[in-house]
């Protein structure tokens, strides 16, 4: 049996510079610092075939990219073979509603940490819109910079609420002070943007400096780190905005 053989760039870790490198179709999704596939489950031709549209990439540890491409039916089923033979994957019944990569990873969730499924796609789905309207904004030059600043902050806060839905099945306890704070700091980092779209620099450098004594105070430093007593009642997320004051902090 002949198997598909691809290209790809590897971008070592930040700064250590990148080589071309060469394999499997299998390999090239098991491997690097960020693999696109971890065993067992082997995901359907067409989510493969998403990952494969892309061009990859990576972060601070490296990364992979490569010329989109996609796999025939008979290719596909190569790598199926591939996988099940060389790296601990098994296929497995997946629903008919994964049919997306956002599908898929909420499917892995809940299948391997007891992630709901149901409310996690009605998160990434509501964070969609708000997304689009903010793209849309930014490539419109006539878009007054108050309304991008206000499109970008609800557009980054649907996308934390799907992004962090998992946390409390996937964060060990001991950082349980991280996991209620992080949101926090996000936010912090999303209003100092939103600010600066807008001009308004006191509220950025207010922003700032939250999220810079939300670093300090907030990060667990032991296993056994515990909450400071006048912070028990720590309040919910998102903060409330000031009556009267846009989320960019513009009147």
């Amino acid at each position: 049996m002949s198997v598909r053989q691809v290209e790809w760039i590897e971008d070592g870790p930040l700064g250590s510079g990148q080589a071309r490198a060469s394999g499997t179709v299998a390999e090239l999704l098991t491997g690097g610092p960020y693999p696109s596939l971890s065993p067992p489950e082997i995901p359907p031709l067409a989510i493969v075939n998403q990952m494969l549209a892309g061009p990859g990439g990576g972060g601070m540890n490296g990364g992979r990219r490569w010329r989109p491409f996609a796999l025939s039916a008979a290719e596909y089923g190569e790598l199926v073979d591939d996988l099940v033979a060389s790296s601990g994957f098994m296929v497995v019944g997946v629903p008919d509603w994964v049919t997306s990569r956002d599908d898929w990873h909420v499917w892995l969730m809940e299948r391997r940490r007891g992630v709901p499924a149901e409310p996690q796609r009605r998160l990434n789905q509501r964070a969609r819109e708000p997304a689009r309207q903010f793209e849309e904004a930014r490539a419109d030059p006539g878009t007054p910079a108050g309304r991008l600043a206000v499109l970008y902050l609800s557009a980054e806060r649907a996308k934390d609420d799907a992004a962090h839905f998992a946390d409390p099945w996937i964060t060990a306890a001991r950082f349980t002070k991280y996991r209620r704070t992080v949101r926090w700091l996000y936010d912090a980092r999303h209003r100092q943007r939103a600010a600066e779209m807008a001009g308004d620099s006191a509220a950025a450098a207010a922003a700032v400096e939250e999220a810079r004594n939300l670093q300090q105070r907030c990060r667990p430093a032991r296993p056994d780190d515990q909450w400071p007593p006048d912070w028990e009642d720590w309040p919910g997320y998102p903060p409330p905005e000031q009556p009267g004051v846009s989320p960019a902090g513009q009147q």
